[in-house]
């Protein structure tokens, strides 16, 4: 059996996935040992998976007590001042004008 090296496994389990062969066809056919293959497969698939955990980015809020019938919306330095009536689509246009650059 050829002997390969952890450095080497992630190479060797790229070149199996791009053969179009099974596992099993493949270890046999490159003289690699079928279990140790499928042992590093998993320990590197763990290792992908726990360096894809995504970070969460909180937007911080500020909620007040209605004083009117006014509503104030902080986004970053800008507040927005909606009253009953607003024009819901020019009101989401400005969000995401302010998300982008704040």
């Amino acid at each position: 059996m050829l002997k390969v090296s952890t450095d080497e496994w992630p190479n060797i389990i790229e070149q199996q996935q791009n053969s179009g062969e099974s596992q099993a066809e493949w270890c046999r056919n490159n003289n690699v040992n079928v279990k140790r293959f499928g042992y590093w497969l998993r320990k590197l698939r763990k290792q992908s998976d726990k360096s894809k955990s995504t970070e969460i980015n909180w937007i911080p809020v500020s909620i007040e007590e209605p004083k009117n019938t006014k509503l104030n919306i902080k986004i970053g330095p800008a507040v927005i001042e909606v009253e009953k009536g607003f024009d819901a689509e020019l009101l989401s246009e400005v969000v995401k004008a302010l998300g982008a650059v704040c």
